[in-house]
């Protein structure tokens, strides 16, 4: 296995912007973590290096029950592959949030109701409260920054834009959530900024679709609301729901209105949220809400369960690999193409693909996500079902001439999402994991999408439960 100082990679979490993010142990304790791996590269000059700095520094100085908590981290380190092949990187380990993403949930089953929302909006106050009082602002809040702990807590996650400035010029976060005071490229403060971010969020949780494409004037629903009509914008959202209007409550509506508007001053602070009339309504306990998603899961379980269907018909041969750059572990490697995912690109023949023999991943229980099936069919088998399915969604994949895994992008309406799927291991004979995982970058509903597709065809290779037995690393 890779190492990378006194952590044993278990397997690739995902990969965005200037980082991949890996399952790994500490040896030193054996504990499980997040580590984020930034290579040394030579892009890596010192502006970067002090972002980088920035970052841990932020996370040094959070220390909340609703903030992923950063365990350890070295900017002097080194990646070391199996091959023997070494690599200058720095690294964060990162607390592992056992139950995934939250709009995992809300994406794969039903909106949240008011209540549950609510539940969560008191924890993601408490955060960004305290944030606040030490002079942070998030700056990218988005549905994949926000994670679970295994008592389905909120963990806010990725400080990389976080700011201790009170007013910022800089062009940081993520589009579809960004305030439009950002994109206007004006000084503007980024506390106001993150409070339109939240609103974003609390509407999506509700109405499971966010409220506009972009914060733009440009856009329908958000020029209405800019425009004073507030009115035709929750007409327009609320036109096709089962029960009209009183869909959204009224007061749910109002915060959710001050909390998007155009002109920063004129949005709520943190205090006047939790102020305000919605904000104070009940809450469900904490027991309720882990009813709650004990049920979501099970739906979630049961939906996945195709053992009746038939299985799709699947033939594969050497020529699916014609559109696919091949990934081997090699020795010979040009120092630019490890810049951020430690791979070697090496020309094989498409036949030679094909044949080539692969080493099935590990599975490993306590970082599981929704986007995943279990079945009882061959490995080879799944592989080349995935591989099919893949290839009618995507030009663009690259298939691992290791594992059984492979990198596609999917691109719709001009939105891209770069996701890694793979056939893993079990701990219990005969049981493989489908599993998926979108990149750090992406859109979150196309990476839905594309994950239901794919489980659609796989049709009744998807037939097995979880195994329960207690993991061994």
């Amino acid at each position: 296995m890779a190492t990378c100082e006194n952590y044993t990679i278990l397997r690739k979490l995902g990969t965005g912007g200037f980082a991949d993010v890996f399952l790994a142990r500490n040896d030193n304790d054996q504990s499980i973590c997040a580590l984020k791996v930034i290579v040394k590269n030579s892009g890596f000059n010192e502006e970067f290096e002090a972002y980088i700095q920035k970052e841990i520094d932020t996370m040094k100085d959070l220390h909340h029950n609703y903030i992923l908590n950063l365990v350890d981290s070295n900017m002097n380190a080194v990646y070391k592959r199996n091959t023997g092949a070494a690599y200058d990187v720095c690294f964060m380990a990162l607390e592992l949030a056992h139950e995934g993403d939250l709009f995992d949930y809300i994406l794969q089953t039903n909106p949240f109701s008011e209540e549950l929302v609510r539940y969560y909006l008191h924890q993601m106050v408490e955060a960004f409260d305290y944030m606040n009082q030490k002079g942070i602002t998030h700056r990218d809040l988005k549905p994949e920054n926000l994670l679970f702990d295994s008592e389905f807590n909120i963990k806010v996650s990725d400080f990389g834009w976080a700011s201790r400035q009170a007013r910022n010029t800089s062009n940081a976060g993520t589009l579809n959530y960004m305030a439009p005071e950002i994109k206007m490229q004006e000084t503007y403060s980024p506390y106001p900024a993150d409070i339109f971010s939240l609103g974003i969020l609390l509407f999506t949780m509700v109405a499971k679709h966010p409220p506009f494409s972009m914060p733009d004037t440009q856009d329908k629903y958000y020029k209405v609301l800019v425009s004073n009509r507030s009115d035709l914008f929750w007409k327009y959202h609320t036109k096709r729901k089962p029960s009209g209007l009183d869909y959204f409550s009224e007061s749910f509506r109002d915060l959710i209105t001050q909390m998007l508007q155009l002109d920063p001053v004129t949005r709520p602070s943190l205090a006047e949220i939790k102020s305000h009339e919605w904000f104070n309504l009940p809450i469900p306990s904490k027991q309720e809400v882990k009813e709650e998603f004990k049920k979501r899961k099970q739906i979630i379980q049961e939906e996945k369960m195709r053992k009746d269907q038939e299985l799709p018909e699947v033939v594969v041969g050497p020529e699916i690999y014609q559109n696919s750059i091949v990934h081997r572990g090699s020795e010979e490697t040009k120092e630019e193409e490890a810049e951020l995912v430690f791979k070697h690109l090496d020309t094989i023949k498409c036949d030679d693909l094909y044949h080539t023999t692969r080493e099935c991943e590990i599975y490993h229980p306590m970082f599981s996500t929704l986007s995943q099936f279990f079945s009882s069919s061959p490995v080879e088998e799944l592989f080349l079902v995935l591989l099919s399915s893949v290839a009618k969604l995507s030009t663009e994949y690259e298939i691992s001439a290791t594992c059984y895994k492979v990198d596609f992008k999917v691109v719709k309406d001009d939105i891209p999402v770069n996701i890694c799927a793979s056939v893993l291991q079990t701990d219990q004979e005969g049981i493989s994991c489908v599993h998926f995982q979108k990149s750090i970058q992406g859109d979150i509903f196309l990476f839905n999408e594309t994950y239901k597709q794919i489980k659609d065809f796989f049709g009744g290779h998807s037939n097995a439960e979880e195994p329960k037995g207690k993991e061994e690393i």
